[in-house]
């Protein structure tokens, strides 16, 4: 049995994976269409990081403000990292450097949420 402390790991675990599998599907599936991603992923992004925080009750002003902070953080390491590894990269790596790119960092993201979430939870929980 898990402890207190890493109660909601589990679900994070599915919700976190599960969203960066959509994120990824998002950009080959538009990419192969030749449409602009940016309005689907950053609605995926934003429920992502508001399911996973308010595993641990993290109050919904500070949900909204982390989710643009981790749109706009995700938005720049998605695009600059997707430029990098396909300048960088041939054949599958090449063809596929934006949606290897774009789950990396919904996983980052997801996990520095649910991190922060959690440990705030401690720190008042604590008090």
């Amino acid at each position: 049995m898990l402890n207190e402390k890493n109660k909601y790991l589990g679900y994070a675990n599915l919700l976190i994976h599960s969203f960066a599998v959509a994120h990824a599907a998002v950009v080959a599936l538009f990419s192969y269409f030749n449409l602009p991603d940016e309005v689907p992923l950053t609605i995926l992004t934003v429920l992502m990081i508001i399911l996973v925080v308010r595993l641990y009750k993290f109050p919904y002003d500070l949900s909204a403000v982390l989710s643009l902070m981790f749109c706009f953080g995700g938005f720049f390491l998605g695009t600059k990292g997707g430029e990098l590894m396909s300048n960088h990269t041939t054949g599958f790596w090449h063809d596929y450097a934006n949606v290897i790119v774009t789950f990396l960092v919904t996983e980052m993201v997801g996990w520095v949420a649910y991190l922060i979430a959690k440990n705030l939870h401690i720190k008042q929980s604590d008090n």
